[in-house]
C-alpha cells in the first residue's frame, strides 16, 4: 500500500513539475516581462508587456492577465500609442496540444496632421498549437474591431477642409484581421519568439498606411 502511495506520489508531482515547464505558458503566480518590434500597423513598433498568471474560480487552467503598450518608432510620436489588456487561457488542452483563446479591450491614439483619434476597441484570438519544455509553435488568427473613435480636429482642418467641424464619438471607425503563426523558443527563464503573418484593415487605408504583413520579434522574462 506505502508503494502505490509512494508512486501514485511520484507521477502526480512528476506531471505537476512537467505543466510547471510549458514554453510560452505561464503558471499560477508567475510573471513574463516582454520587449518586443518589428512591422505591424506601423513600421517599426515598441511594445513593452508584462503579463502574470491567475486562478480565477479555481479554473483548471492558469488565465493570463496583463497589460502593454506600443509606441511607433517609425515617424516617432508618443501621443501615438495603443494600450491593451490582454487575458488568455486554454480553451481546450491534451498533452502537449492545446487551443488558446484570447480577449483584449484597447485603447488606440493616432495623430495626423489635420485630426487626432482616440479609438475603443477589442480583439479576439483563437491559436491552436503544440508546446514542450523547450518550444512552442502555434497559428494564430484574430479579428479586431473598433466600436468607436472620438475625432479631434485641430486649426489646419478648419481653416482648410470645414469651419464648423464638431468633433466628438463616431461609430464603428476601424476593423482589422490578422492570420499567421508564432514560434518560440525557451533557454531556462528567457524565451524567444517571432509572430508574423497576412494583415487585413478594413478602413483608414485612406488616411494611414497600413502594412499587408507583419512581423514581430520579442524576447520575454519569466519569474
Amino acid at each position: 500500500m506505502k508503494k502505490i502511495i509512494l508512486l501514485t506520489t511520484v507521477i502526480f508531482v512528476s506531471q505537476f513539475a512537467i505543466a510547471q515547464n510549458i514554453a510560452g505558458k505561464l503558471n499560477f503566480k508567475q510573471n513574463r516581462v516582454t520587449l518586443a518590434t518589428g512591422m505591424d500597423y506601423s513600421m517599426l513598433p515598441t511594445t513593452i508587456k508584462y503579463d502574470r498568471g491567475f486562478n480565477f474560480f479555481n479554473f483548471k487552467n492558469p488565465i493570463e492577465v496583463g497589460t502593454e503598450i506600443t509606441i511607433p518608432v517609425f515617424d516617432f510620436d508618443f501621443m501615438d500609442n495603443r494600450l491593451k489588456i490582454n487575458m488568455k487561457t486554454d480553451l481546450w488542452n491534451n498533452n502537449n496540444f492545446f487551443v488558446h483563446i484570447k480577449i483584449s479591450p484597447e485603447l488606440v491614439n493616432s495623430t495626423l496632421k489635420t485630426q487626432t483619434f482616440k479609438t475603443i476597441s477589442t480583439e479576439f484570438e483563437l491559436s491552436p498549437g503544440y508546446a514542450n519544455e523547450n518550444w512552442y509553435f502555434g497559428l494564430e488568427a484574430s479579428y479586431n474591431y473598433g466600436f468607436a473613435t472620438y475625432i479631434t480636429h485641430n486649426q489646419i482642418f478648419r481653416d482648410l477642409i470645414y469651419q464648423n467641424v464638431v468633433d466628438g464619438w463616431y461609430k464603428s471607425s476601424v476593423s482589422n484581421i490578422k492570420l499567421g503563426f508564432t514560434a518560440l523558443c525557451s533557454v531556462k527563464k528567457i524565451d524567444f519568439y517571432l509572430s508574423a503573418g497576412i494583415l487585413k484593415t478594413g478602413k483608414f487605408n485612406n488616411f494611414l498606411f497600413v502594412p499587408s504583413m507583419y512581423g514581430i520579434l520579442g524576447i520575454s522574462y519569466n519569474f
